[in-house]
């Protein structure tokens, strides 16, 4: 992890090992052992608010990048479900439930986009 993934250059190597590892793993326990410090000092690191700065940087970009990544996913499985409903080789049952599922998805991500766009008319009208 470089120094501009955690957003902050004051960190020594430690902390940034820490932050990476705890990026990647499930626990406190397996993070500390993977970034060679201790369970306590992780902890402890907690409190810190640098750190805590660092680390909430470094989630919001790995985030950012799974957003990106599952996009792109998306945009393939949808692409393969258009291929299957297409499909005249293809049984009717399964170029049905490859249409159902374009319209069920279709209609998940208009109701995500619509309600996305209801939070962002009331942010602006409470600023």
């Amino acid at each position: 992890m470089s120094e501009t993934d955690t957003g902050n250059s004051n960190l020594n190597v430690a902390r940034r090992r820490a932050i990476a590892a705890l990026l990647e793993m499930r626990s406190y326990e397996d993070a500390a052992a993977e970034a060679g410090v201790a369970v306590r000092t992780l902890y402890r690191w907690r409190s810190d608010p640098v750190f805590v700065a660092a680390l909430r940087a470094a989630q919001g970009d790995d985030l950012h990048e799974l957003s990106r990544q599952f996009h792109a996913e998306a945009r393939q499985s949808l692409a393969v479900m258009v291929a299957i409903r297409d499909d005249a080789t293809a049984a009717k049952s399964v170029q049905l439930r490859a249409a159902a599922l374009i319209v069920e998805h279709a209609q998940a991500l208009r109701g995500a986009t619509d309600f996305e766009a209801r939070i962002a008319a009331l942010e602006e009208r409470l600023l």
